[in-house]
């Protein structure tokens, strides 16, 4: 099996609000394939990078990150756009047309002895046996999780995981 030879350009940049907040933004564009064939790195790999007329071998990325330190909140959260020829370095999905998006509150009380982690998030997941040309999901999964953490005392948490999943594979 020979190996598939992947191009690809990204910029990211990170714009920082105030000493509490910043955002990181990214696009990615990369070479892609019609087949699962390897290709030799040619001059229309090349061409496929930079044509600015497809977008199917594009990628986007925008993450958010906020503290609020006058109530000891943090706010974290994402979405992130990958077309169905974009191509990464593991090749990961591939041939799908996703988006994947989180967003998650961590709030702590009582000097963050107690803390609470809220979080919702769909299509943050990967598996190792799912056939990556036809992979694609609509999971959402959400979590609540609260723990206590006193010293000298043992360390308490509660959580509530909720999900499920069914992965089919070649039928």
């Amino acid at each position: 099996v020979k190996p598939q030879k992947i191009i690809g350009i990204s910029i990211e940049a990170k714009l920082v609000l105030d000493k509490n907040n910043y955002i990181v933004a990214e696009v990615a564009k990369s070479s892609y394939s019609t087949n699962a064939a390897a290709q030799p790195i040619t001059s229309e790999l090349f061409k496929k990078v930079f044509d600015l007329s497809t977008h199917t071998n594009e990628a986007y990325s925008i993450k958010l990150f906020s503290q609020l330190p006058s109530t000891n909140t943090k706010i974290n959260g994402y979405y992130k756009k990958i077309g169905e020829h974009f191509q990464s370095f593991n090749l990961y999905p591939t041939n799908v047309n996703q988006d994947a998006w989180l967003l998650r509150i961590n709030q702590g009380w009582w000097k963050n002895r107690l803390t609470l982690d809220a979080a919702i998030r769909k299509n943050d997941f990967a598996s190792p046996v799912a056939v990556p040309s036809a992979y694609s999901s609509k999971t959402i999964f959400k979590s609540l999780q609260i723990s206590m953490r006193i010293p000298k005392y043992p360390f308490v948490s509660l959580g509530y995981f909720p999900s499920s999943q069914l992965t089919v594979v070649d039928g």
